[in-house]
Parts: structure tokens; C-alpha cells; sequence
């Protein structure tokens, strides 16, 4: 599946759900849906548009909060700038952009690396290719392939293999 246009139904109405709710699962399955929508734009420019989107949430947000709204509201409005935030973190993980920019890496020093998710109860995709870099740790690593997993597992539960020997941390 590919999203070819973000004139999507009901895109705002689950913005709203994911910035607005109080349910933690609400949250986090709406958040879930709307990076799937996001890691699925076909157009580089349609990712870069989809964190704009994010930025003026948290633009809208903190401009409420400075208007001196009610205690309440502004719990509200800081809620909303978190989850954007959060979100944000997550996207440009999931494009592979955050590890780039956090440390030294280089496009010559990244790694694709084939996923098997042989877990018991995996939900597709089971097998899918993610990119490591090769000043990573271990544990980052693990730390990364945890969370794309589906469903999330506990980093302890990951393990990797490189031919035929499992790689531990201090590898």
C-alpha cells in the first residue's frame, strides 16, 4: 500500500483523536495509524508536508498557551505540543532521519538490515528491512528494531545474529 495524496478523509478528525484523547490506548493506536499513513507517502515532499502539519499543531498550541488561558486549557494545549513532539521523534525514525542528524553517520556508513519478526503472535509486515548504521551499538540497535516491531517487544527479547553468532552488547 502507498498514500499518494494526503487529501485523505478524515485525516484531521484523527489528528484530533491522537492529540485530544485521554485513553493511552486511543492514543497510542491513533498514533500508530498516523505514522503507518505517514512511513506510506510515495513522495519525499508528502513526509516533509506531514511533519509541517505536526509544526503548526505545536504552532496553534503554543500560541493558545500564550494567551493566558484557564490552568485546564493550557494542561490541554501542553498535552497537544507533547504528543506533537513525540510524534515528530517517531516519524523521523521511522524515515531513518534521527539517527543521521543525532550522530556522526554518513549515507556510506548505513547498513540495510533484513527483519525476520519470528515472535509468536507477529503481525505483518513479518519480514521488512531497516537501516543501521555501522557506528551504532548493539543496544541501539536492538532499541531500534524493538520498536518497529509489531507487536513492541522488550529490547532484552531481541536478538541478533550475524553469520551463524549472536551479537551482544559489547560486540
Amino acid at each position: 500500500m502507498k498514500v499518494i495524496s494526503l487529501d485523505l478523509i478524515g485525516i484531521e478528525t484523527l489528528w484530533e483523536i491522537y492529540l485530544n484523547a485521554i485513553d493511552p490506548k486511543v492514543i497510542k493506536n491513533s498514533q500508530e495509524l498516523l505514522l503507518r499513513i505517514a512511513t506510506k507517502l510515495n513522495d519525499p515532499k508528502m513526509r516533509v508536508h506531514f511533519i509541517d502539519v505536526t509544526i503548526k499543531y505545536i504552532e496553534k498550541a503554543y500560541n493558545a498557551i500564550s494567551n493566558k488561558t484557564d490552568e485546564a486549557s493550557q494542561q490541554l494545549h501542553a498535552n497537544r505540543i507533547s504528543r506533537s513532539l513525540d510524534f515528530i521523534v517517531k516519524l523521523l525514525q521511522e524515515f531513518g532521519e534521527l539517527h543521521i542528524q543525532k550522530g556522526s553517520h554518513s549515507i556510506h556508513d548505513a547498513i540495510n538490515v533484513s527483519i525476520t519478526n519470528s515472535f509468536t503472535h507477529a503481525i505483518a509486515p513479518k519480514k521488512f528491512t531497516l537501516t543501521l548504521f555501522k557506528t551504532m551499538t548493539v543496544s541501539e540497535a536492538k532499541t531500534l528494531i524493538a520498536s518497529k516491531l509489531n507487536p513492541q517487544v522488550q529490547v532484552k527479547e531481541v536478538m541478533l545474529m550475524t553469520r551463524g553468532s549472536i551479537l551482544t552488547n559489547d560486540k
